[in-house]
């Protein structure tokens, strides 16, 4: 079992976009296409929120520029 961030202990804290993204990448790892069509944010708002989770070392990018939560430090 790999160990991921704790989703559940970051969020309140974090942006409602940034919100809707970690909530799906709970679910596993991710194409930005396709957090745009669940969240239903548009791209900028999705690109704007990964960076920021990218920054925060909450999420990571992966091949096929998909992306997936980070793994614990």
């Amino acid at each position: 079992n790999k160990a991921y961030i704790d989703v559940q202990a970051i969020l309140a804290q974090q942006p409602e976009d940034e919100q809707a993204i970690l909530r799906q990448l709970f679910n596993g790892e991710m194409h930005p296409d396709e957090l745009v069509a669940r969240t239903g944010l548009s791209v900028s708002r999705v690109l704007m929120a990964m960076t920021q989770l990218e920054l925060k070392g909450y999420v990571v990018r992966q091949a096929g520029n998909r992306y997936a939560l980070a793994m614990r430090g």
